[in-house]
């Protein structure tokens, strides 16, 4: 039963990830898993209970991304800022993807307070992790800029996540590797 809970929350992640939230229903599921709608609503009985179960599963699994990178490159803020980037350009190499959180992000009128606040605390642990990895390579001198670390990690997933549409739309990645070499630089 565990397992078909995570397939509904894979095929539901990969359909608002490329579609949007409005993007599918409960039947465009169901015939996809081969289930009945029923089993769907046994596990998430609202749509919205299956978006919340996402956000926070997409949440988890960030925070488990960015703890790995700060293992993998502890003294290593390009080798950090690399994987951080690497994360945007894997989900939209996959499929033209988008990142859940900026998906979700564009369709808000849909979304419940707590939906956006959960994404929002998504988003800021991003934030959180990026600024202290950029002030490191600041310190280090491998990275140059003017101002706070948190305005430029804020600046950079903004970059990232308009990066990903744009890639999207080109059918490529072009630009997301375009963000790493703006850091280096320091231009603003």
């Amino acid at each position: 039963m565990a397992d078909m809970k995570q397939k509904i929350l894979d095929v539901a992640q990969f359909h608002i990830q490329t579609k949007g939230y409005r993007g599918f229903s409960y039947h465009v599921l169901s015939k996809e898993l081969g289930i009945k709608t029923a089993s769907i609503h046994y596990h998430f009985p609202k749509k919205e209970d299956l978006a919340t179960a996402l956000i926070m599963r997409y949440t988890e699994g960030v925070e488990s991304y960015l703890r790995e990178t700060s293992a993998l490159y502890p003294d290593d803020p390009e080798g950090g800022l690399r994987r951080f980037a690497a994360l945007f350009e894997s989900i939209v190499a996959e499929k033209q993807k988008i990142c859940l959180f900026g998906m979700l992000s564009c369709e808000q009128a849909a979304l419940t307070e707590n939906q956006k606040e959960g994404i929002l605390a998504g988003f800021k642990k991003m934030e959180t992790w990026l600024s202290k990895l950029l002030a490191s390579g600041r310190e280090k001198g491998c990275f140059q800029f003017y101002g706070d670390a948190g305005e430029r990690a804020r600046l950079l997933i903004a970059c990232f996540e308009g990066g990903m549409q744009m890639a999207r739309l080109a059918k490529g990645k072009p630009g997301l590797s375009r963000v790493l070499e703006l850091v280096r630089s320091g231009a603003d």
